[in-house]
């Protein structure tokens, strides 16, 4: 099992470091570095980034939400005075309503649905049952 997290860990590292960042190799990344996201949260991804890197990387105790702290200061930056927003608000995600519709693969046109659902944009995802299942959400914008 310690084997397998390992080398889960060292694979993780390598996507982020090689393919998300791509680097050509460590050395790019410099030595003094400090690491966010919730990944680094696990004590083992964090061990096999410090020893890819060959340094001893910061990692602070909001690592996880530092994203989130970014985000909110680049919203606090473009913010202006009298701006409205095209977002739901807390009311109408309130009335937010589910639809699922389903159908046997190779029934063309045959969907189902459920007798309470609402009609609305969908994204269809193929389940393994060979199904075509629709999920969407539509508010009551009335």
């Amino acid at each position: 099992v310690e084997d397998i997290s390992a080398g889960l860990s060292i694979s993780v590292v390598k996507n982020a470091i090689y393919k998300v960042i791509r680097a050509h190799s460590p050395d790019e990344l410099g030595k003094n570095i400090v690491v966010q996201g919730g990944t680094f949260y696990n004590d083992a991804v964090l061990r096999s980034f410090e020893k890819i890197a060959g340094c001893e990387a910061v990692r602070p105790d909001i690592a996880g939400i530092m994203g989130a702290f970014g985000a909110a200061l680049i919203a606090r930056e473009h913010y202006s005075e009298g701006y409205e927003t095209t977002m739901l608000s807390f009311e109408k995600i309130d009335t937010l309503q589910s639809l699922t519709r389903s159908r046997l693969a190779g029934l063309a046109g045959a969907w189902r649905a459920h007798p309470y659902a609402a009609p609305g944009p969908a994204v269809c995802m193929p389940d393994a049952q060979k199904r075509q299942t629709t999920q969407c959400a539509q508010p009551d914008l009335a």
